[in-house]
């Protein structure tokens, strides 16, 4: 469960559906308010061992950023990656991962792009495709027009 700055951790009873944390409870995001703006969304590639969370950052101060989990399959328990986290382009409002568990994508809403990434399949660790982004506009038509 995503809360802010931190993902909180909890394994599920197959049987009564009942939550219990694990040992630690939370993760940190690696940000901290009220420098940044809160992590937007976080998903789990299909086979439960990655997790992934979008960070607003401030735009004024640098890119947005992704951090990145690997999920213990015993406990449930988040583990920070190496790197903790990737760059993503301006203010990532959505985060998705396709459904064979290869490739993560962000909507970044202030510079109109979507960032793409391929997952380390071993680590978890993204990577920029190549190109890193696209954007979203159609050909000639301004952010601005965008907005309105």
């Amino acid at each position: 469960m995503l809360t802010g700055y931190a993902v909180s951790m909890y394994t599920v009873n197959s049987c009564t559906g009942a939550f219990t944390a694990t040992a630690p409870a939370t993760i940190g995001t690696g940000y901290t308010y009220p420098q940044n703006d809160n992590s937007e969304e976080m998903v789990v590639d299909p086979l439960g061992r990655f997790a992934y969370v979008a960070n607003l950052v401030s735009n004024a101060s640098s890119l947005s950023t992704i951090s990145m989990y690997t999920i213990d399959s015993t406990t449930g328990a988040l583990t920070t990656t190496t790197p903790a986290t990737v760059p993503t382009g301006w203010f990532p409002q959505e985060i998705a991962i396709d459904p064979l568990g290869r490739f993560v994508y962000t909507a970044n809403t202030d510079d109109a792009t979507v960032s793409m990434f391929t997952i380390n399949q071993s680590t978890g660790v993204l990577t920029p495709t190549t190109p890193a982004s696209v954007s979203t506009l159609v050909s000639g038509e301004s952010l601005r027009s965008q907005t309105s």
